[in-house]
This record gives structure tokens, sequence and C-alpha cells, in this order.
């Protein structure tokens, strides 16, 4: 097989044949015996190319040029016509025909989108060939066209640059979508896989105003939302929107050569807005803005953005603000826009669709190295180049330029390049500090983990986070622990290998983000053991998931800061572990606590209060308010409620029993309070 370049050119010239030598067929040994078209049996079939015939040829009677009418027949029905009128044709030519006609009908969709330009589809040019490289010169069907053309490509690829296909031309309703979509660019090796990701993205688009595929560089962003608009398009009348709007603002492509910038791309939001201007109405000069912004009240509009990391600014952000409004908005992007979109993060290719993907781009290039490779070793090198189409497609270019896949493997700078510098460029420094505090971690890290790791207060370090979370630099997983849902952040792979060689992190830092790690560990196992030792101690505290831990051996901090009597770094602290885990009862009871040793004693009730409204019988918290309301408020009716809730929970525990008795000591109901204690001391 020859290499083949210009795909789509290639099934439509093969196509193109295969409809010539049909229709020559058809006015060899059917026409002639005809006076009209009657014999296609079909009444709406010869209206439909009597209509065609006549618009072209005003006055032309078509019975006595049914040769010419016969052009006017769609692909299709060309050898329907053959197979109803198989007693013109020879014995062997109407079996031949018969032998073929499925694999004719297999063309039939085919020939569609590559004369419609719809995206195609894998599989789509390994058909045609197969059947075209099939035919042969002494069939019963002359093949004439179609073997010459097969020749002239085989000899000379470039053949097809010289072309000059005739325009085919669309007879069916003009669609109701209007649209300046690109030709796929995925003609290679057709789409493959991501039926899910179609129907999901599209049922996103019919209910969200805003919808981001977002992903690393390659992943396939481009070429989703290409299908995605399409099949848009060709829901005709049930497709909700009139018009749909392609701007790109790509700026790099990725080649066996390197990274090759694109000149004709979008830059800015200047330029963004020109586009969708002319896409509209190429006739408006000024005031392209308040003119868009007009037609979106006019018509159901849909605009998709590719690539807007390259151009993302707060002008961008504004304008899809107010746009989102009035039309529906796709973006594709490696970093998302937060709070304004709806976002669908894509993944890599699965191993069967990244072996086929593989082997589809070494057919078509003629590349035998990687034909010949078992389909084990296609899925090795598909997880080496973590399941990305682009890097797959990247791969066998550059293996096809006489380098071993080996090396490829192991000399990924360009691609890493590609797919990740410019995320990782466009990061706040406070960002790329949290990224390093989870790289230099070297495991998977708890939302709470990566704030008392990074060097941010909490508020600032989450801020980070989430900038961090709109690119794909870090993923999460949900781990249940406990019966409860945790979230843990780590990096990718892809990412890893693209930070650890281009942006190592330096060695003192991860010295110390691994001492802050051991510091946490200690200081954690430290609070269990006062837990363990003594439950109603003030250093006591209980702690079970993730953010609860975090947020305990932040309180433990303060309350080390408030025995120096510093109680400004106390409260700060008490603030972090709020902004940690907010419904962590520990954080008021702690809170609570400093606030009534300071003298803050109203503010102090305030937070016992709400502690309790998190955990009403929780024995802990309610010792310690009755106490305070003991001590600090000289509530001792109220105080002796709490205490009575402690103590039924906890009735053989010395503290437990002593404040119990203490406030009806308080009372004067002494005999209650010695009752208690002689109790407890004969329960020990």
């Amino acid at each position: 097989m020859a290499k083949i370049t210009e795909i789509r050119l290639t099934l439509a010239a093969f196509i193109y044949a295969i409809e010539i030598d049909i229709k020559n067929v058809i006015k060899k040994y059917v026409t002639p015996y005809q006076e009209d078209i009657s014999f296609f049996q079909n009444a709406e079939l010869e209206s439909k190319v009597l209509n065609r015939f006549s618009k072209d040829n005003p006055g032309v009677d078509p019975k006595e040029n049914i040769d010419d009418v016969i052009e006017y027949v769609d692909f299709f029905d060309s050898f329907n016509i053959l197979k109803k009128n198989h007693i013109f044709l020879p014995k062997s030519t109407s079996e031949y025909l018969s032998s073929i006609f499925q694999e004719l009908s297999d063309l039939t969709p085919i020939r569609n989108r590559v004369m419609h330009t719809r995206p195609l589809l894998s599989g789509d040019f390994s058909t045609v060939y197969d059947f075209v490289q099939g035919l042969k010169q002494k069939s019963p069907i002359d093949w004439k066209f179609v073997i010459e053309t097969r020749e002239l490509i085989e000899k000379d690829p470039s053949y097809l640059l010289t072309l000059r296909l005739p325009a085919f031309k669309d007879y069916e309703p003009q669609s109701k979508v209007v649209h300046n979509l690109p030709i796929p660019d995925f003609d290679d090796t057709g789409f493959i896989g991501r039926t899910k990701d179609v129907d999901e993205i599209k049922k996103l688009i019919f209910s969200n105003k805003v919808v981001s595929i977002l992903g690393d560089g390659g992943i396939g962003k481009t070429a989703l939302a290409v299908k995605v608009a399409y099949e848009l398009v060709d829901m005709g009348d049930k497709c909700p929107f009139e018009l749909i709007i392609w701007t790109s603002a790509k700026t790099t492509m990725l080649t066996a050569k390197g990274i090759e910038e694109i000149y004709t791309t979008i830059t800015d939001y200047t330029g963004l807005i020109s586009v969708i201007s002319d896409s509209i109405d190429s006739t408006i000069k000024a005031n392209k803005y308040e003119s868009i912004i007009e037609y979106l009240d006019l018509f159901k509009t849909l605009i998709i953005i590719d690539n807007l990391e390259t151009i993302q600014s707060e002008e961008v952000r504004n304008f899809i603000r107010t746009a989102q409004t009035k039309c529906n908005i796709v973006i594709t992007s490696r970093i998302g826009l937060g709070e304004l979109e709806y976002p669908r993060t894509l993944t890599g290719l699965t191993d069967n669709e990244c072996a086929k993907l593989i082997r589809e781009i070494a057919r078509i290039r003629n590349s035998d190295i990687l034909m010949k490779l078992p389909q084990s070793t296609l899925i090795e090198i598909a997880s080496k180049l973590y399941y990305n189409p682009l890097a797959l497609k990247w791969f066998v270019s550059t293996v096809e330029t006489g380098i071993s896949p080996q090396e490829v493997l192991n000399n990924k700078d360009n691609l890493l390049n590609f797919c990740l510098t410019n995320v990782y460029e466009k990061l706040s420094d406070g960002a790329i500090s949290v990224l390093n505090s989870i790289r230099a971690s070297r495991r998977k890290l708890s939302s709470a983990e990566i704030l008392y790791l990074s060097d941010y207060d909490t508020l600032d370090a989450r801020k980070y986070l989430i900038e961090l979370f709109k690119t794909t630099l870090i993923s999460r997983e949900i781990v249940d622990v406990k019966n409860l849902q945790d979230v843990y952040y780590f990096i990718p792979e892809f990412a890893k290998e693209f930070l650890s060689q281009k942006h190592p992190v330096d060695q003192l830092y991860i010295k110390k983000i691994t001492q802050k790690s051991r510091e946490l560990t200690s200081g954690i196992q430290e609070i269990k053991k006062v837990d363990s030792y003594n439950e109603f101690s003030i250093n006591a505290l209980s702690c079970e998931t993730p953010n609860q831990r975090i947020a305990a051996k932040l309180l433990s901090e303060a309350l080390s800061y408030s025995r120096a009597n510093n109680y400004q770094e106390a409260f700060r602290k008490v603030n972090e572990a709020k902004n940690v885990d907010p419904n962590y009862y520990e954080v008021y009871r702690v809170s609570a606590f400093l606030k009534a040793t300071s003298g803050d004693t109203l503010s102090a009730e305030d937070d016992y209060l709400l502690g309790l409204e998190i955990a009403p019988d929780n024995p802990r918290l309610l010792y310690f308010y009755a106490q305070f309301l003991l001590f600090h408020l000289e509530d001792t009716k109220k105080a002796l409620e709490c205490a009575e809730k402690v103590f039924k929970q906890k009735p053989n525990h010395p503290f437990s029993a002593f404040l119990f008795a203490r406030c009806y000591n308080t009372m004067k109901e002494y005999n209650k309070a010695i009752q208690i204690i002689r109790t407890l001391i004969s329960d020990q």
C-alpha cells in the first residue's frame, strides 16, 4: 500500500470512480432499452431525479437524454436501480452485483460523510480501500475508472493533489442550521471511540449555558467538539440552534519535527470578537461587540471557542459572562473557567481504542514496523504515552522518520512541551507553590493536608488549589474510609513526567515538606495518645477524617500558643482549623475555651452553642460547656443539666462524676454530691 497523505481526497476519488463505473453499467445494459426512467421502479425517486435534471437543463427533454439523467442519480440509488433491473444484465454480472451489494451499501454512509464534510469514523478508509483493492480488471462489472484511479494513486500519491473532482451538488433541503464548522482534522484515522463522551456533551449543551471540554493537550478535545457540533447540525429541525459559530485560538501544532506555530489563529479578545462578528455578518465593520449581542437576541446560537486557554483573559471572561445569558457556549481548553462553566474532563482512550488508532495510522502511512507489532505491545506503547491520541499520532509519525519506537518513547520532550507548557506558564506563583507541595510529599494528599503543608493560610491555599484543579496538572479520587468519602489529590503520570523534566522541585523544599509531614504525623499520634489517656483533658481531641486530623493538629498548636499567652497566634490557628473543616465540633470547643480564658465570655458561649448544634450529645463538648456555665457564667442550673448528660454517658469516669457533684455542691445539695462521690469510690 502506498503512503496516503490526503485521506478524504483519496476516499472521494475512489467513491467517485465507483459511482462512474456503476452508472456506466446502467448506461451499457439498461438505458438502451428504455424510453423513459420508469425502470427506476420508484415514483418518488423518478420525480427527485427529473427535478434535478430539469433544474440544470431547462427545456431539455429527459426522454431523449436518459443517459444524462442517470448522472443525477445518487450513489445508493445507482446500484439499487441495477439490482431492480437485473433482468437486463448478463447472468455473471447480476450474480456478481448480488455478491457485492452489501459492500456497496456499506460504502453509502461513508460516501455521505466524505461528500458532506462530516467527521469520518474509524474504519471508513479501510472499508473503502479494501473494497477497491479487491476489484479486478476482468470482473463482470468493468471497474475501468476505479482501477485507473487506484493505479495512479499507488504509483504517485501526490497525483491526488492534481485531481479536479466534479462538484457534488447537494440536492437535499438545506439544513436549518447555519454554521462555519471546520473540516475535521482526524480524517487519517476517523473518529475513534468516545461514543459516551459525545452523548454526554450533547446532553450538557442542552441543559447548561456554558460547557467546557477540559483535558491535556492532544487528548481529543477539538475532535470531540467538532464531532458533537456536526451531530447537532445533522439534527435538522430538531436542533435547538439556528446558528453554530466556530472559533479557534490554537497557536501551535505538534509534528514529528517538533512544535510548529500556527499564524492564522485568534490571539486575543479582539480577534475572538472579530471572528464571531464576521461569521454572523462580514459587513459589520464597527461596534462588533454590540452587533454580536444584538444578533444573539435574534438567533438561537451556539458559540464554540476552541483552545480558550491561549486567549483567556478578563475581557474574554466578561464576554462569556454576558453572551451566555443570550446563547449557549462550548469551550475546549486545558484550563477551566471556574464558576462560569459546567466542566467535562476528557481522559485518554481505552487500551483497544489506542491499539486501533496506532494500526489505522500505521496502515495508512505504510509503517511495516508498527503494523507487525502484537496487540500487547501496542497497548504497552499506549500506556507509556498516557493513552493520549495526539501522542499516539506523534509517535507513529516520528517512527516513520526512521527513529526506533523505543528511542521515540525515551525522548518525549516535544510532546510534553506541547501538551502542558501552556498550562504551567499560566499558573500563579501561589498555585505553583501548592503544586510543589503536593509533588514534594510524594503521595496522594487530602485537601486538608495540602492546606497544612503549603506556605499559605488556608483561604489562600484553597484558592490556589482551586486554580490548579481547573488544569490537568492534578487529579483527584474519592476514597471510602470508615463509611465516609474522602477526596485525595495527586499528580497524574503525564503531568508528573513533564514536571520532573521541565520544573524539578528544589531539594531543600522537598526536605521542608518532608519535615512538616513528619511533624504532622507525630502531632496526630500525640493527640490520639492524649485522647486515650484522658478524654476530658483540654488537649484531648477526637479526629476521624483526614480533614479532622489536620484541624486537630492546628487546634493543638493553638492550645500551645495560648499556654504561652500568645492569643493572637492561637486564634489564627483556630481560624485555620475552622477553614479546614467548619463542621468539626472540636474547633468550636477549643475556640470557646480560648475566648473564655482570654475574657471574651459571650463569644465563648456562642462558640459552645455552635459546637453543640453539630454534636449535641458529645460528652467532651458538654463537659467543657458545663464547666464554662458553672465558673464563667455561674449558671448553675444549666450547668447541672449539661453535667448530668455527661454523667449519664460516662458514670464511672471521675471527671464527669466530680463535675456533676460539684454542680450539686454549688447548689448546696450536699447529700446528692456526696452520694455521687461515694458511688464513684465504691465502683473503682
